[in-house]
């Protein structure tokens, strides 16, 4: 039944020789690095043990000559290092010095201390029936008072002995032991071990019910079974943990334990102090909540909803229709909650959900909508109009036709009043209520505002640049007012149906509104414009001509290019007319590599401004190529300039400039090119 294993164990007189664990060869003070020198071996063993000797340059020892002439080749070394050689000592042997046999060397390095053959450290029995962790077992056989430890499963270690004795050692289980086999050491200063051959059975907890299956969360189960009073916590699904000092009562056949609110489905787990766990064979079920009614149905968005059923206690988190959470209200019970209805929510189903990863879903419950009774009829702009109906206290945004959306001054259930912003037109009017549903009034607002009506505004614009507007009314206007309150003084046409303005040189710079005011008291507003001008070139590359020290190359493939075109110029006299044939041509070739590079010192970007005309498409591209590093990218917009900055990071910030061209990806048409250089 038991292994005498223990390979390395020594009687009490033995451990009186490990005091004398000295060099068995002579050391020299000035030995050299190469000489093989032994510091100590054994000089005990067991029988059929293995045998150690320490020292330098051991790797050079061809073999090991024990008593009578047992000889053990190098090839047979259980290891062998230039500090360690580790054999097998063969069942036969018997005491005596040992030599070593060293290569190139006529003698033999003896050991002065002889080898003693000591008889193995036995376990005769040992506990062949489980026992509880805390219990005191007792292991028998022979040697036992040479034992300084025993280890059991997962390295749990054991020093303090209840009993010892030369046939009989006494000790505790550890509290968290597992099962498993046990290792005894002794006292050597490399301890021998020795292990069971059998494993030492260790009591676990074992479960035979769980009551009940079907469950609450927050509600009592009782764990029945054995050995129940070594639980150091109880897991439910979903990770949940409770541990020994929460459960509400132990002994060693049943256990009490709420069940977690966040508890899902699932077996139950008992930990033993060990780490180890034993799992019920019958899981929990958690029970879900059942509804009975919602009311008012429909309801309204903010207010509160009253629901009825049962286990409703437990519901952690309400969700209407839309993905929208709503509130619960506190105070609520087992068979009734008041949930407050999120401004948003829309019509449909609500998820009941619990911690416990349960949900329920009731009937759809409508959202009441907001309704127009009455509404004003006529207004001037920036006055106010006064709606009639119900609902209207959940309207969020009131919208008009223009596309203008009013201010919202009252908003009672009954009663909304809102100011009409200028640009309105006369015709219907939108309400849009907090979960986005839209209302519109079946009659039409008239606008009595004597205003002019464009038909649309630019993105953008510069200054000096003229403007030229089209509409209706036009001849209204008095004033035109730009950003910085900066009225325009310079004018091209004005009739009734076109307005050409110029933009003011100082006007403010970014996005801004143009105010149009008439020769009475009303005025109206264009849509955002970016008013932006162009930035100054601190290096002229092209300006009408181009600039030393670059030349001009041209165009490449089927590309032709102009350097003086006057049709269509950005700013000055001139640009650069390419036109492409779709072919990936190059063109606008400024520099050559036989021309005078141009230096960056201090510069970081290159500027451009680029038109697409005929024949181009809005997002088609060129490839920007400085000095060789095509990296820049110029998306062309048909019919308008656009002015690039572009860092010269993009093209590895080359010191100089030898050459600069612009290259189609498939562009088939007129492409303008215009205010080149650095800044």
């Amino acid at each position: 039944m038991f292994k005498n294993i223990s390979l390395k164990y020594a009687f009490p007189v033995v451990l009186l020789a490990l005091v004398a664990l000295w060099s068995a060869c002579e050391e020299k003070e000035d030995e050299l690095s190469n000489e093989v020198t032994l510091y100590s071996f054994g000089p005990s063993v067991l029988r059929g043990g293995q045998l150690k000797f320490i020292g330098e340059n051991l790797e050079d020892v061809e073999r090991i000559i024990l008593p009578k002439d047992v000889v053990i080749e190098a090839s047979e070394f259980d290891s062998l290092s230039a500090k360690l050689i580790v054999i097998n000592v063969p069942d036969d042997a018997v005491e005596g010095l040992v030599s070593l046999q060293v290569k190139g060397k006529e003698d033999n390095l003896v050991t002065k201390t002889p080898l003693s053959i000591l008889e193995p450290i036995t376990i005769t029995s040992m506990p062949d029936k489980a026992v509880r962790p805390g219990s005191i077992i007792t292991i028998k056989g022979t040697y036992l008072n040479l034992i300084e430890e025993v280890v059991f499963a997962t390295n749990k270690s054991v020093t303090a002995f209840e009993e010892q004795s030369r046939g009989e050692l006494k000790l505790m289980v550890p509290a968290d032991a597992q099962t498993g086999t046990l290792v005894l050491l002794d006292s050597e200063e490399i301890p021998n071990e020795i292990q069971t051959e059998e494993e030492l059975m260790v009591t676990l907890p074992a479960i035979s019910g769980v009551t009940p299956l079907t469950v609450k969360a927050g509600s009592n189960v009782t764990i029945k079974g054995s050995n129940l009073d070594l639980v150091m916590s109880v897991e439910f699904g979903g990770s949940q943990i409770v541990d020994s000092a929460n459960f509400v009562s132990a002994t060693a056949g049943q256990i009490v334990v709420a069940v977690p609110a966040a508890t899902n489905d699932g077996e139950i787990a008992l930990a033993a102090p060990s780490t180890v766990k034993v799992t019920s064979t019958e899981a929990l079920t958690l029970v879900v909540p059942t509804l009975t009614d919602l009311t008012p149905n429909p309801a309204k968005t903010g207010q509160n909803l009253t629901v009825t059923g049962t286990n409703l206690d437990i519901v952690s988190q309400v969700v209407f229709a839309g993905d929208k959470e709503g509130t619960i209200i506190a105070g609520g019970s087992d068979t009734s909650i008041t949930v407050e209805i999120p401004a948003d929510a829309e019509s449909g189903t609500i998820e009941f959900r619990t911690q416990a990863n349960k949900s329920v879903t009731s009937v759809a419950v409508d959202m009441v909508r907001p309704g127009i009774t009455t509404m004003t009829a006529e207004v001037k702009l920036n006055e106010d109009i006064t709606i009639t109906g119900e609902n209207l206290d959940i309207v969020k945004e009131v919208w008009f036709t223009g596309g203008t959306m009013g201010t919202i001054g009252t908003a009672a259930e009954t009663n909304l009043v809102v100011t009409v912003p200028v640009g309105t037109n006369t015709g219907v009017v939108t309400l849009v209520a907090n979960n986005g549903v839209e209302v519109v009034s079946t009659s039409a607002l008239t606008i009595l505002a004597e205003v002019p009506v464009f038909d649309s505004f630019p993105a953008k614009a510069e200054p000096g640049e003229m403007l030229t507007l089209t509409g209706e009314k036009l001849n209204l206007t008095n004033e035109v007012v730009f950003p910085g309150d900066v009225k325009a003084t310079k004018f091209g046409n004005r009739t009734t149906e076109i307005l050409e303005v110029y933009v003011p040189d100082d006007v403010q710079q970014g996005m801004g509104k143009i105010t149009f005011t008439t020769y009475g008291t009303d005025f109206t507003e264009s849509t955002d414009i970016n008013f932006t001008a162009l930035q100054d070139l601190a290096v002229v590359i092209y300006e009408d001509v181009n600039n030393s020290p670059f030349g001009q190359g041209g165009g490449w493939g089927t590309t032709t290019t102009d350097f003086a075109s006057t049709e269509m110029v950005r700013s000055g006299s001139a640009s650069v007319k390419v036109t492409y044939g779709g072919d990936w041509g190059g063109a606008c070739q400024l520099g050559t590599w036989g021309n005078s590079p141009l230096s960056t010192a201090g510069m970081t970007s290159f500027l451009v401004s680029v038109y697409g005309g005929d024949g181009v498409v809005d997002g088609q591209k060129l490839a920007l190529n400085i000095s060789g590093s095509a990296n820049g990218e110029l998306t062309l917009t048909a019919g308008e300039w656009t002015d690039f900055v572009i860092d010269l990071s993009v093209f590895g910030s080359p010191a100089e400039i030898s050459e600069v061209w612009f290259q189609d990806q498939g562009v088939t048409g007129t492409v303008y090119m215009d205010h080149i250089g650095l800044k």
